[in-house]
Order: C-alpha cells, then structure tokens, then sequence
C-alpha cells in the first residue's frame, strides 16, 4: 500500500471499508499542532547512533533523515530526494530501467509518488497535474484525456528515508538533476 490519506482511498474505491481511529490526542488533523504524535515525530530529528552501526557502512551522499521515494526494479534503484522535488515544481521527468518516470508530490497523499508514464511534459492547474499526453492526475486519480479513469502504471516505490533506502539498495542512485 502506498502512503495516502482515507479521503484518497475512498476517491478511488469508493465501496472500500476502512477503519481508523480519530484519537484526539493522537490525532494532527490539517493545520493543527499538538497532539502526541505531531509532538513526539518533533522531536525525531536523528536516528540515534546504536542503531545505523548496527547495519554496516552508511551512505553519506545524502542527510540520513532526508525523506524522498525510491523506486526500483530488478537490481537498479533510485532515490528521489523530497527537497530536489520540491524545488523544481513539484515535479519531475526522469528515465529509469527503461521507463519514462514522473515522481511528483501528491498534494492529496501528501508524499512523493512515482508513475510510469508515456507524457514528455507536465504542468499544474491548481492541484491537478496535467501531463502532455492528455493525462492528468486529480485527488490522487489518474484520468485519461477523454476524463476516464485510467489504470495506474507505478513502479515499485517506497517513500522513506534516506538511510532505511541506501542501507536497503546499497547501490542505489540518487537523482541530482532534471533530464534536458
């Protein structure tokens, strides 16, 4: 399951049952600050030293608490670091195994995704990415040209931190750049 919130899970399936808890303390609702879990993730800023030497050698290439998506397939892999996203739009084209590769943020999922895609271009209308191919992304649904949903094509994905990636893909490479 990929990271995502209710409201885009009964988007797209809207005849799914789901079950949460709406713990108020626990809870950090849109905007609000202070309940436990938004207190205690604020004070997670470092993962403490025990535990990376524990798992061997640590890829400094990037901050270890940096969040971003990796995404593999066979025996390549690839981080997308949250930052080079955000700085570029929101978004990004990029060639990976073979496939052309759009890791956006998905305002709905509130995190990175990444989507196969045959589109050579993207731009935003507000919180829908329309792609050059007719496609477009809304409330987390792809759409075809013609307004139908259309089926997702994702590679594998995991939106994580650094360290838990590198030490998970050693080998991994780390996108830097936007394809011209």
């Amino acid at each position: 399951m990929l990271h995502t919130t209710v409201e885009q899970v009964l988007a797209e399936n809207p005849d799914a049952l789901l079950a949460w808890s709406e713990h108020p303390a626990a809870i950090q609702r849109s905007g609000e600050r202070g309940g436990i879990l938004s207190r205690l993730l604020d004070r997670i800023r470092d993962v403490p030293d025990m535990f990376p030497a524990t798992m061997g050698d640590e890829d400094a290439r990037r901050d270890r608490m940096e969040m971003g998506i990796g995404i593999w397939k066979g025996d390549e892999a690839k981080y997308y670091p949250l930052p080079a996203i955000r700085e570029q739009d929101d978004a990004i084209l990029d060639d990976f195994a073979g496939d052309r590769i759009l890791i956006f943020y998905d305002p709905t999922a509130r995190a990175l995704v990444a989507e196969i895609t045959e589109a050579d271009g993207y731009r935003w209308d507000g919180r829908i990415l329309r792609l050059s191919n007719g496609d477009r992304i809304e409330e987390g649904i792809l759409f075809d040209g013609s307004g139908d949903r259309k089926e997702r094509r994702r590679p594998l994905q995991v939106f994580t931190r650094w360290y838990g990636f590198s030490f998970t893909f050693p080998e991994t490479l780390v996108y830097d750049r936007p394809i011209s």
